[in-house]
C-alpha cells in the first residue's frame, strides 16, 4: 500500500482519537507509520499493536524480538483498542501535553518521555514523516467547526482600509 492510501485509511481513528484526547492527529499517524512499519510489523499484523506497545493487554501479548529478545507486544483483539490504548499511554504524565499543542510540542514530550529506543532523534523522525506527508491536514479535520474558525488565518487590521463594514440594524438605516 503506497503512503498517502496508509495515512486515508487510518486517518479517522486518527482523527477520532485527537476528538477523545487532544492528540493531534499527525503525531498518531505518523507514530503509527514508523511503529508499525507502514503496517507491515508482526506487532500490527499478529497482535494488531499499531504503535509497538510493550507489555499486554488483558493478559493478552505476542513475543516479539526488538531491543531484546522475545519481548512482550500487547495483543488487541482490534485495531481501534491499540489505538485507544496508545491515546491514553499518550496523556499519561510523562508524554502529556496540553490539548490543542502543535504537534511539534507532542514529538518533543513523546521523545523526552522516552516512547522510543533510543530516544534521540525519534521527533525529528516524526517531524519529518508529518511535513514530508503534510499530515497536518489531518488535525485540522479533527477540530470542531469553532476551533477551525479560531484558526483561520485572517487579514491584519488596518490593511486594506474601507473594504470592511460592520451590518446595519433596521434603525441605523
Amino acid at each position: 500500500m503506497d503512503k498517502q492510501t496508509f495515512f486515508e485509511l487510518y486517518a479517522p481513528l486518527a482523527i477520532e482519537q485527537q476528538q477523545k484526547f487532544g492528540i493531534p492527529a499527525s503525531v498518531t499517524l505518523a507514530q503509527m507509520a514508523l511503529e508499525s512499519g507502514w503496517g507491515e510489523g508482526r506487532a500490527i499484523k499478529e497482535g494488531n499493536n499499531a504503535f509497538c506497545v510493550k507489555g499486554s493487554y488483558n493478559g493478552q501479548y505476542v513475543l516479539i524480538s526488538d531491543n531484546a529478545k522475545n519481548e512482550k507486544f500487547r495483543k488487541y483483539d482490534t485495531l481501534a483498542q491499540s489505538f485507544d490504548d496508545h491515546s491514553r499511554l499518550l496523556m499519561k504524565d510523562r508524554y502529556r501535553q496540553a490539548p490543542g499543542s502543535d504537534y511539534k510540542v507532542w514529538t518533543a514530550g513523546i521523545q523526552k518521555g522516552g516512547y522510543a529506543y533510543p530516544p534521540d532523534g525519534y521527533a525529528e523522525k516524526l517531524n519529518r514523516l508529518i511535513e514530508s506527508n503534510s499530515l497536518q491536514r489531518y488535525d485540522v479535520m479533527g477540530l470542531s467547526p469553532a476551533q477551525r474558525v479560531d484558526r483561520q488565518v485572517v487579514q491584519p487590521w488596518g490593511q486594506e482600509r474601507g473594504r470592511f463594514s460592520m451590518p446595519l440594524g433596521a434603525s441605523d438605516g
